[in-house]
């Protein structure tokens, strides 16, 4: 079920279209459907632990995040916008500070989405969304961008390789191709459909629905919980790799040739 929130971010900030309407969507529906999906993996995990659903832990998670999301949602309200920016001005740090801050708010957010039980991915897009609307923080998204790209995104890469088990991947090929079709068909024509149900027109659903294919990040959370909790065992895990593998390359070009159509 989960998306990639990077794969298409980079796109749509490399057209310039993460804050259109087009972006807007792909995005939201991207944060949704991670959080949805969290806790559907909190169900599973639950079943696995208990062998019941326990309705009152699964409550708490779900208003634990809606409120963790709607404390962010606030921050970026114009009028609190304006305050915090009012406030901020009044310090005067250099790039290497500026860096540092950003950094800790980041953390912070990770750390709280990640003890309701969201992922660490998850608190740290919402930490982007916030800092992003405050000018203090303005010139931050070019040195984040230089630190990721030049040593954290080669080390993501390298990590799904070292989780890929090759010979239990070939004793169910036939499994992963399954898998990989579904994958793609299942959000090309879903989300796809929903946009055009909310009146995008063609050329918008399509591309929302090639949006929302990737898979990558979340995915190695969910897999190493599956096989932690024993809901899944390494063959899958395996085909799930080569499914996030293989969305995660197809996706970028296709997205932006849609979208500069």
């Amino acid at each position: 079920m989960a998306t990639s929130i990077g794969v298409k971010a980079e796109v749509l900030l490399e057209l310039r279209m993460i804050g259109t309407r087009l972006g807007s969507l792909i995005m939201g529906a991207a944060i949704i459907d991670d959080i949805i999906t969290m806790v559907i993996l909190t169900i599973l995990i639950s079943v696995v632990k208990t062998g019941y659903v326990e309705i009152w832990e699964i409550s708490i998670f779900i208003i634990l995040a809606m409120l963790f999301i709607l404390i962010a949602v606030l921050l970026t309200k114009e009028k609190v916008r304006s305050l915090l920016d009012k406030s901020l001005s009044k310090i005067k740090l250099g790039k290497e500070n500026l860096l540092i801050m950003g950094v800790v708010v980041a953390l912070l957010f990770s750390l709280v989405a990640e003890n309701i039980g969201l992922s660490i991915i998850i608190g740290a897009f919402i930490a982007g969304i916030v800092l992003g609307q405050l000018s203090f923080f303005r010139g931050l998204k070019d040195y984040v961008s230089l630190i990721g790209g030049g040593f954290f995104i080669p080390v993501f890469f390298v990590t799904v390789g070292m989780t890929f088990d090759f010979n239990a991947f070939l004793s169910i090929g036939g499994f992963a191709g399954v898998l990989l079709i579904v994958a793609i068909i299942g959000k090309l024509v879903g989300c796809s459909l929903g946009a055009k149900l909310t009146k995008f027109d063609n050329r918008e659903s399509i591309a929302a629905g090639v949006a929302m294919i990737p898979r990558a990040g979340i995915e190695l959370i969910l897999v190493k919980l599956g096989l932690e909790y024993k809901i899944i065992n390494t063959e899958i895990a395996s085909a799930i790799l080569i499914m996030v593998i293989i969305t995660t390359l197809i996706t970028p070009p296709v997205l932006a040739k849609v979208l500069r159509k």
